[in-house]
Parts: structure tokens; C-alpha cells; sequence
């Protein structure tokens, strides 16, 4: 807002007047106290920028390695998994296979000993029979 007419006679401009409000302090502006701490606010915004940059930084690496860490682990316990349903899986067919060969041998000894009980069966009926044909002959 301007100076009135009669001020403006009385004072010649804003420096008078400022010298006439107090004249024994002189007036300071305060702009260079503001671009002072706006320049402290912005050095400490840069080291604390700084400082998270070295964070995430640090945070990264971790990150990665951790990563790193899981993927190796999950990839060996994958292999180790495998190798675990692999062994398995052929034991099963070793057990399989053995026990096709077990029955087939149980199946030809099964057929000897019922061959051995034929021959054992009709080698007790030709006795019987001579023991009969033996009983039924004259006797001298």
C-alpha cells in the first residue's frame, strides 16, 4: 500500500521511514537470515538424502544376496527332491519286478509239487493195486 500524500512530502521513501521508526537500531532485513537457514534446511536435506541413498544401497545388496541365497536353496532341495522321488520310484519297480520272479518261480514249484503228488498218487494206487492182486492170488 503506497505512503499517503502527506508522508510522501514528509518521507522520500521506504528507507526514511524505516530510518525514522527507530534510529538508533538500523533495520535488518531478514532475507539473508532466511536463505541462511533455507541453505542449512537444504544442506541437511542432502546429507539425509545421502544417507538413505547409502541405505538402500546397503538394503539392495542385502536384498539381493538374500535372493540369491533362497533360489540356490530352493533349487538344491528341488534336485535333492527329485533325486529322493527318482530312488523311490525305482525301488518300486526293483520290488515289482522281483516279486514277478518270485511268483513265477512259486508257480513252477507249485507245478513240481503237484506233479511230485501225481506221481506220489498213482505210485499208492499201483501198490494198492499189487497189494490187492497179491491178496486176491492162490497161494501155493
Amino acid at each position: 500500500m503506497p505512503f499517503s500524500k502527506e508522508k510522501n512530502r514528509k518521507l522520500r521513501g521506504v528507507s526514511d521511514y524505516l530510518n525514522k521508526a527507530d534510529a538508533q537500531r538500523p533495520i535488518r532485513s531478514s532475507i539473508p537470515d532466511a536463505i541462511e537457514s533455507a541453505r542449512a534446511a537444504a544442506a541437511e536435506a542432502n546429507s539425509s538424502v545421502a544417507r538413505v541413498n547409502q541405505r538402500l544401497k546397503v538394503g539392495s545388496v542385502g536384498a539381493v544376496v538374500s535372493v540369491t541365497a533362497l533360489i540356490v536353496t530352493l533349487v538344491l532341495g528341488a534336485v535333492q527332491v527329485y533325486s529322493l522321488v527318482r530312488d523311490a520310484n525305482q525301488y518300486v519297480i526293483d520290488a515289482r519286478n522281483e516279486l514277478n520272479e518270485l511268483r513265477i518261480e512259486l508257480n513252477s514249484k507249485q507245478n513240481e509239487l503237484d506233479s511230485k503228488q501225481n506221481e506220489l498218487d498213482e505210485l499208492k494206487k499201483s501198490e494198492r493195486a499189487r497189494a490187492s492182486s497179491q491178496s486176491n492170488a492162490p497161494k501155493p
